[in-house]
């Protein structure tokens, strides 16, 4: 159990508390966990085992308002890989949601950006740019980044590592269009396949894999994702696309959403757990180039909201405390 000697902002989320009205719905259970969104067209992209459930911003709504007809903002201030903004595209049939959401790490930024863009995807484009890439990147050859979990061959083998990054230079190299970046997070989704890891609560845990063929991998995820778009074209062909903003979840105010504009929350927000998602994500985020060297991988920790005890307080509360003080929280 984390003390508040370990994580002094605890004593923050004692007073929030004491100001919030809270309630609990047993009922909500199996839909605060991600249950079947491995299966489902678009949610299965990339598997996000933080995730919850794509059942319960339908199930909420229908029991919060049932008859609602008027224009409903949504927000996710720590939307993760963006279940609540594709259930709000999936539900655009029947209610009329402006869906936002925002993200700190930039590679779960990317997942989350990229399937809410389903709409603009070309299928059989993506199938075909991903027969090109791959030709493409047989004759190509890099170097690995300088993760040690990468350069050892610890949490995937060099061999391995290379062909992928080898691939990810070839997609870029052709463009950056939403089939493009389908591409991109189908790479990223095979990443723990491929590698000798799996992850495991805070951290990555090294697990036996059977070799296998990085093509066929690969091609079959990006069949799936191109099947899934031709599916969800047919099922909402007037889905909106939702605002995904890279940032703090703690200041929507800082990213332009105006205050007192939201009419319903919906998110997953940190909680005392000791995970550091920085670290679950370190594969995807050196392998896809979100992450290029150590100095910036230790901001990136140190920028995200502090729910785990790895980081020294004064490295992220002084400025927190600064725009409360400023009332950048006010939106909410």
């Amino acid at each position: 159990m984390i003390s508040e000697k370990q994580l002094p902002e605890l004593n923050s989320y004692h007073k929030l508390e004491g100001l919030l009205p809270v309630e609990i719905a047993p009922e909500l259970n199996r839909i605060v966990v991600p249950g079947i969104n491995d299966q489902l067209p678009i949610h299965r992209w990339f598997r996000f085992k933080e995730a919850f459930s794509a059942d319960l911003l339908k199930t909420l709504l229908l029991s919060l308002r049932p008859n609602a007809s008027k224009n409903i903002c949504l927000v996710d201030p720590f939307c993760g890989g963006g279940t609540a903004l594709v259930s709000a595209q999936e539900l655009s049939r029947f209610a009329n949601i402006t869906a936002i959401g925002i993200e700190r790490n930039p590679f779960i930024h990317f997942i989350a950006s990229t399937k809410i863009s389903w709409p603009l995807m070309d299928p059989e484009r993506i199938v075909d740019l991903g027969e090109l890439v791959l030709a493409r990147s047989l004759s190509k050859s890099t170097s690995i980044p300088g993760l040690s979990s990468l350069a050892t061959g610890r949490c995937m083998s060099c061999h391995i590592a290379r062909r992928l990054l080898t691939i990810r230079d070839a997609i870029w190299t052709d463009g950056r269009s939403p089939d493009h970046k389908a591409l991109m997070l189908g790479l990223g989704a095979v990443v723990e396949q491929l590698s000798k890891t799996r992850k495991d609560g805070r951290a990555l845990r090294l697990v036996p894999r059977p070799r296998q063929n990085i093509e066929q991998v690969l091609s079959r995820k990006w069949a799936q994702i191109a099947s899934d778009v031709r599916f969800m074209q047919r099922l909402a062909p007037k889905a909106p696309i939702p605002t995904v903003f890279l940032g703090d979840g703690r200041v929507p105010a800082g990213l332009g959403i105006p205050a007192y504009s939201v009419d319903m929350l919906l998110t997953s927000p940190p909680y005392p757990n000791n995970i550091d998602y920085s670290e679950v994500y370190k594969l995807e985020l050196w392998l896809l180039g979100f992450i290029t060297d150590s100095l910036e991988f230790l901001k990136l920790r140190k920028a995200t909201f502090r729910s785990h005890p790895t980081a020294a307080p004064a490295d992220l509360t002084d400025e927190f405390r600064a725009e409360l003080k400023q009332g950048m929280l006010s939106n909410f």
